[in-house]
């Protein structure tokens, strides 16, 4: 994993943020007071969702290349979302509004929309392999139970239908999961049964413990700054080789909470914890509350508390498909009561009048604090000599490499007069790359590998203090591009041994 790609990890996860905080302010208004576009939007993401979903399913048979060849090894798939986890959730999260928009009388052609999307969320759930979304659609299920049963008899007949339906399908797949195999791999039923069969907890969560056992450690080393937006996953490599030795894998710290004190501080978590309870005290209101609140609103509220108890297990939200399901979900619960209007400005509230610039003595320190690590170029190569190359790579039985991308960095070591590296040129359209060399402006060479060619180069005569040497490749490719395959990296070379 690349510098660069640690700043395009940034740039989305602050995009995805944005996302869902501009999709909560456009879909608020539909929502409101009752009006007759309060409810065309989650029809219209039942049809959106039903192609969704019918794609994820018929990918395997068809043999598109819709899911990337990691989760098709663990025989999961993602169909059009980002991954086989945001195919899960945004199932799981969206259902809950299908099934209230279904199970109401109105127009015929949202409710058969609904039901239709509705239908396929279980065999989304199976082909997505995901146990968080089964996790959601749980406690979501519970949370309307619980609101049915505080709402009078006739709705306390119903919680007991639904609460008996959902208890037989829970019994029926916990007694037809197959014990033993990969918590990792396969289908829901697959990974169900080889959870309840994990010999520990660690097998049981799939890993998670080390990332939060990392993310733990980082909030302790970096409590105001944390390690960066979108850091997480390239600093637990480095942070874990430190600690206990190498490791192959790499994610978030799977568990909202610590991700986001992880890569953005303590403060962080405080003001998204401001943001986040009142919507969850809402939530519970609306999906559990005794009062006759709307099915639809009751219905967000359950997935809302869903959606907050899978996220101990993850950080959907930063799915773009999840952040604007979740943005019409918390649009659908009820306002809260507005409170009567000032009778004079003077009467209003203000906030103090050095509020502003507090806040911008304080994003100062905190962009100050966020950049200090970098002060040292040592800490560019925390996790080998090399920046710029992605993960290693084993094809058959040939020696590992690793691709390289646009510009890459190789760390001079301490009192060292050379390096040197092997480079191969494996792109699949057959075109020469030229190799440029560069330390500290100076040149250090230039050539051409051909199609297929294999070269040592040596840099030479680098002077003392030397940070490190710059390789430039062009053209670079991306494999996408050439070859169809479901890779977006912008690659050059192989590199296969450097000293």
């Amino acid at each position: 994993m690349s510098a660069g790609d640690r700043v395009r990890e940034a740039a989305v996860s602050l995009a995805v943020l944005v996302l869902l905080f501009l999709a909560v302010a456009a879909f608020a208004p539909g929502g409101r007071d009752g009006g007759p576009s309060r409810d065309r939007l989650v029809p219209a993401l039942a049809v959106g969702w039903a192609a969704a979903a019918a794609l994820a399913l018929a990918a395997p048979a068809a043999h598109l290349p819709l899911t990337a060849p990691r989760w098709i090894a663990l025989g999961r798939e993602s169909g059009t979302l980002t991954d086989p986890n945001a195919l899960g959730i945004a199932s799981a999260l969206a259902a809950p509004l299908f099934a209230a928009l279904a199970a109401v009388p109105g127009p015929a052609a949202p409710r058969a929309l609904c039901g239709l999307a509705l239908a396929g969320t279980l065999a989304v759930q199976e082909a997505s392999g995901s146990r968080s979304g089964l996790l959601l659609l749980l406690v979501a299920g519970a949370a309307v139970v619980v609101g049915l049963a505080r709402s009078g008899a006739r709705a306390r007949r119903t919680a007991a239908v639904a609460g008996a339906i959902g208890a037989a399908v829970v019994a029926a797949l916990v007694a037809g999961a197959p014990r033993g195999g990969s918590t990792a791999r396969g289908g829901l039923v697959a990974r169900v049964g080889a959870t309840l069969s994990s010999s520990s907890f660690a097998d049981f969560a799939t890993q998670r413990t080390l990332f939060w056992r990392e993310a733990v450690a980082t909030i302790g080393e970096e409590p105001v700054s944390g390690c960066g937006l979108g850091g997480f996953p390239f600093e637990f490599p480095v942070r874990h080789a430190r600690r206990s030795g190498p490791i192959t894998v790499t994610d978030n710290a799977t568990n909202a909470l610590l991700d986001v004190a992880a890569e953005c501080g303590l403060p962080a978590l405080a003001l998204a914890l401001a943001a986040v309870v009142p919507l969850l005290v809402s939530s519970i209101d609306a999906a559990c509350g005794a009062g006759g609140a709307p099915p639809l609103a009751r219905a967000a509220g359950a997935a809302l508390l869903g959606l907050a108890v899978a996220s101990m297990t993850g950080s959907h939200l930063r799915f773009p498909e999840v952040a604007l399901v979740a943005a019409l979900a918390a649009a659908r619960l009820p306002r809260p009561a507005e409170a009567p209007e000032a009778a004079s400005v003077d009467d209003a509230v203000r906030p103090p009048r050095r509020i502003r610039p507090v806040l911008v003595a304080a994003g100062v320190l905190g962009a100050f604090l966020a950049v200090l690590p970098t002060a040292n170029a040592d800490d560019a190569f925390r996790a080998g000599p090399w920046m710029g190359a992605y993960p290693a790579e084993q094809r058959g039985g040939q020696p590992p490499f690793r691709w390289l991308g646009r510009t890459a960095f190789r760390k001079v070591p301490a009192g060292g007069r050379a390096v040197e590296a092997v480079l191969r040129n494996a792109r699949p359209d057959g075109r020469p790359v030229v190799v440029a060399i560069d330390v500290e402006g100076r040149s250090g060479g230039r050539f051409t590998l051909r199609a297929g060619e294999t070269r040592r180069y040596v840099v030479t005569g680098l002077a003392p203090g030397d940070p490190a040497v710059r390789f430039r490749f062009a053209p670079t490719f991306v494999p996408r591009e050439l070859t169809w395959r479901s890779d977006s990296r912008v690659l050059s070379v192989q590199l296969l041994e450097a000293s």
